[in-house]
């Protein structure tokens, strides 16, 4: 059985509020909308293709981002999504109730998100590969990979698991179990624990209030960016600048900045050996070892690793060991 199929899940809810979300189910009494992008820095693609702001997102559309890039995506004036660089998802469901309340859910497979949704205002739910994160009215992020890591701005939510190692300080509780996850809280999710929750720092609370700043456009500008193709280009240049200024403040941008270089891909050794042609491990005379690619340059020998670039002293080098 593959890992993905053992993962557990895990529902949160806002204010203890579950939020049932049947992506596969489309009610007769719910119709599809759409969402719209109002915000691109970089390179995004919607089913693979490029595109600007003004383009609509409906539901089964995937969403990538690319290095150095961000999208915002707005659903009407009930919630938006903000896409961090370097990460994929896929709208899963994007109905709207015969209540008018829009249910939103999406799979994020890689990256970061910080999801804002006006309370009342939407069923809404992330599912990464390890946790369904189901809220109304509450601002968080959520960051998957190997693990899942939850960061909470506002509200108060409940994590649900099952069969799982739910941890409490240093006690493990089994089987399952509930934790509140209380605003200016994170925690993380592995495949086979809840690790307890932890207090944000203030530079931590900071950097989530500037995502938090990001903002939903009113219906009549949302509207005009949803006719951006049909004016001139022109106009099209002068609403693009218009909307970034007044979606993404500068304090906000200047933080999407500084999470892309913490979000940047990581290096591995088959990206050294593509690009430098070949690896070595490299000992030093005091035990320490590096695998990487290096050249000699004068007296020294410089090491590419994936943390990194080393340089050492040749003479405090014992040995060099070519690698296939």
């Amino acid at each position: 059985m593959k890992k993905s199929a053992k993962l557990f899940s895990i529902l949160f809810i806002a204010f203890s509020t579950l939020v049932v979300v049947n992506c596969k189910d489309k009610s007769k009494n719910a119709s599809e909308i759409h969402g719209t992008i109002t915000f691109i820095r970089g390179s995004v693609l919607l089913n693979q293709t490029p595109v600007q702001i003004g383009a609509k997102v409906s539901m089964s559309d995937s969403i990538e981002v690319k290095d150095k890039s961000t999208a915002v995506v707005q659903f009407s004036t009930n919630a938006m999504i903000t896409i961090e660089s370097n990460s994929s998802l896929v709208i899963k469901s994007l109905l709207q109730g015969k209540d008018g309340v829009p249910t939103i859910a999406m799979d994020q497979s890689r990256g970061s998100t910080f999801n804002k949704i006006v309370p009342g205002k939407a069923n809404y739910s992330v599912n990464t590969p390890t946790i369904t994160a189901g809220v109304r009215g509450t601002s968080f992020r959520v960051t998957s990979g190997t693990d899942t890591h939850i960061e909470l701005y506002t509200g108060k939510v409940a994590l649900i698991k099952d069969d799982a190692t739910v941890k409490d300080g240093d006690a493990a509780k089994g089987k399952t179990e509930e934790l509140i996850l209380e605003a200016g809280q994170k925690v993380t999710v592995t495949e086979t624990e809840i690790q307890a929750p932890v207090k944000m720092s203030a530079t931590e609370l900071k950097d989530l209030e500037r995502m938090n700043d990001i903002a939903m456009l009113p219906e009549k500008k949302l509207n005009k960016v949803e006719k951006i193709e049909t004016v001139s280009v022109g106009e099209a240049k002068k609403i693009e600048e218009e909307m970034a200024i007044e979606v993404v403040p500068e304090e906000s941008q200047r933080i999407i900045v500084k999470m892309e270089v913490l979000s940047a891909p990581e290096v591995t050794l088959d990206d050294i050996k593509k690009q430098y042609g070949s690896l070595s491990k490299v000992t030093t005379k005091n035990g320490k070892s590096y695998t990487g690619a290096f050249k000699q340059v004068g007296g020294k020998f410089e090491i590419i690793t994936v943390t990194g670039k080393e340089v050492i002293t040749a003479t405090d080098i014992a040995k060099v060991q070519p690698l296939e």
